[in-house]
Parts: structure tokens; C-alpha cells; sequence
């Protein structure tokens, strides 16, 4: 199930080759997902990162969606 996921995923991004970010939260963190991360910066051959908006549950459902959204916002605009 994963696999078919990750290749529908990198199908998809393999034509637009944009910078992508992925965003992660719950009950891990961005270290842990590095894998993932260069998988899909090797498929769409553009620049992928990991950014965390929350430690743990509580900080992801406690927050708005709107709130979500500037946090992730304010992420990758500090992003070199």
C-alpha cells in the first residue's frame, strides 16, 4: 500500500518538478521521515524538505486549521 503511494506520488510530482515540502507533526519527527524525504527528491530530481508543525497530537488537533496553515507558512519562508 505504501509503495503504491509513494509511486503515485512521485508519478504526479515527476512533471512538475517544483520544490515540495513535507510537512509532519504526529508522533515523530522529520529525522526519522529523512527516507522518505530523498526518495521523493530523487524521483522529482527538485528540492524536497521535511518541516515539523507540532510535537504530538494535542499541538495539531488543538490548533485551527488557519493556525496550521500560518505555522506552515512561516516554516518555509524561513527555509534557505
Amino acid at each position: 500500500m505504501f509503495r503504491a503511494f509513494l509511486s503515485l506520488l512521485l508519478l504526479s510530482l515527476a512533471y512538475s518538478a517544483y520544490p515540495t515540502v513535507v510537512f509532519h507533526g504526529i508522533n515523530d519527527n522529520c529525522p526519522n521521515q529523512q527516507r522518505f524525504v530523498d526518495v521523493i527528491e530523487q524521483g522529482i530530481n527538485a528540492y524536497v524538505t521535511c518541516k515539523e508543525t507540532g510535537a504530538d497530537l494535542h499541538s495539531i488537533l488543538g490548533n485551527s486549521i488557519t493556525a496550521q496553515a500560518e505555522l506552515a507558512c512561516e516554516l518555509v519562508k524561513q527555509d534557505p
